[in-house]
């Protein structure tokens, strides 16, 4: 890999492997050709699976890292990492406290990990489609993810924003609560928005 060049892992369940769309239209791979446009040189690995949680996440850091070598991690939550009901979730009604802390103790590995390897780890949170109307004002999981995140020193972004000024019509299936093709177009917006300048201005150092 050249020395001016950055690996990026793309860590998440199904909407970071991708349900539904092709894996050229995912975000991973959607972030690698807009960097490139702005001669940012990038290899995304998306090593997102349908399913995947926070612990799964962990292995597959810990699996492929010393093959692929990543200067940069990005872990997409999702509320259902806490709980299989997310719409329990992000009301924040009658969900143990375990579950918060079984997700949180795998992220500590994640970072533990990554700072052992000079590695830089972004945790972002995926809006779930009914916080823009149905749930509109609940944010009570990234709320949560946010806090834990500040008091670990560990760099959190969240879309709700960048999204809600777009709308959800065009960022979800009608159908389903993954990313429609715009979607994983417009977060991959987002993820560039919060990295490029973390690769120009800190190259090569942590935070």
């Amino acid at each position: 890999m050249a020395s001016d060049s950055y690996t990026i892992f793309f860590l998440g369940d199904s909407f970071t492997e991708g349900v539904w769309v092709t894996p050229k239209e995912t975000f991973a791979n959607q972030v690698g050709v807009k960097l490139l446009e702005e001669n940012i040189s990038v290899t995304p690995i998306n090593l997102g699976v349908d399913g995947y949680s926070a612990l799964e996440m962990d292995w597959m850091l810990e699996h492929y890292a010393s093959t692929f070598h990543p200067q940069i991690v990005v872990a997409n939550l999702f509320p259902n990492d806490v709980h299989e009901d997310y719409f329990q979730v992000i009301k924040g009604t009658d969900i143990p406290e375990k579950n918060y802390e079984e997700m949180f103790y795998y992220l500590q590995r994640m970072e533990d990990f990554c700072e052992r390897l000079n590695i830089k780890l972004v945790v972002s949170d995926v809006p779930v489609k009914e916080q823009f109307k149905e749930l509109r004002g609940f944010y009570i999981f990234q709320n949560r993810v946010k806090k834990w995140c500040d008091t670990h020193g560990i760099i959190n972004i969240d879309p709700y924003s960048y999204f809600d000024k777009i709308g959800r019509d065009s960022l979800y299936f009608s159908w389903d609560p993954h990313f429609s093709p715009r979607g994983h177009e417009v977060y991959a917006e987002f993820i560039c928005h919060q990295i490029d300048t973390m690769i120009i201005s800190k190259k090569g150092s942590r935070k």
